[in-house]
């Protein structure tokens, strides 16, 4: 894995069972409220917040194409 980060936006390079050109991350003071605003913008949801072994509250989101969005925020 790696990960690419361009102030609060993150690039992140994974190995999965299927291909995906690219997963984008926002950081969130908030994850739960932000993923709750982007479905009412019509985002398409692929997994709904939730905390994380890895210690943070993620959520992602379908964007254009094969682009996935995640939202990172601390956990609750």
């Amino acid at each position: 894995m790696a990960t690419l980060v361009f102030g609060s936006v993150t690039l992140i390079l994974d190995v999965s069972d299927a291909d995906s050109s690219a997963t984008i991350g926002f950081e969130s003071d908030d994850c739960d409220r932000d993923y709750r605003a982007v479905l009412e913008r019509g985002a398409v949801a692929i997994e709904p917040p939730t905390n994380k072994a890895w210690g943070v509250r993620a959520a992602y989101v379908q964007g254009p194409g094969r682009l996935r969005f995640e939202i990172e925020g601390p956990p609750t």
